[in-house]
């Protein structure tokens, strides 16, 4: 049996959400709940962080990658230096300092006899200027001229 104003339950007792016309919960929620905001934002603010943690890597990586091929046309260009310009270089160790792309750069050349005469290993090793750290290597053969 119902009734204009409600429905009766098997109790009779009745039914006053059909009374009121209030909506059912899910008609209610049409927005989100600050918990779930919260849990967003915290998901979203951890990927970013490692976005943004992967981007710096990647730029320090191309920064010493730079430095790595500049360093190593140092080198080449040490070695021509010797080849072309020097007169025989003396067997020992020897250390210079040179300047590319505005940068200083300490080279540091190790000169040895090989069991072919007229013939000098050169052992080239490059860093930059405030750094002990070796950027490019080279080992080069030079003849007398």
């Amino acid at each position: 049996m119902t009734s204009r104003s409600g429905r009766l339950s098997q109790r009779g007792v009745v039914d006053m959400a059909v009374v009121l016309d209030v909506p059912s919960v899910a008609a209610r929620r049409c927005g989100f709940t600050l918990l779930e905001v919260l849990i967003a934002l915290i998901v979203f603010s951890v990927s970013a962080t490692a976005i943004l943690k992967s981007i710096s890597v990647n730029l320090s990586n191309e920064a010493t990658l730079n430095d790595q091929v500049v360093a190593t046309w140092v080198a080449q260009n040490t070695a021509d230096k010797f080849r072309f310009e020097n007169p025989w270089p003396s067997v020992g160790e020897h250390k210079v300092e040179t300047q590319m792309l505005q940068r200083l750069w300490r080279v540091s050349i190790r000169v040895e006899d090989t069991d072919q005469s007229g013939i000098r290993r050169l052992e080239i090793s490059v860093g930059r200027d405030n750094s002990a750290r070796v950027l490019g290597e080279l080992q080069a053969f030079v003849g007398r001229n």
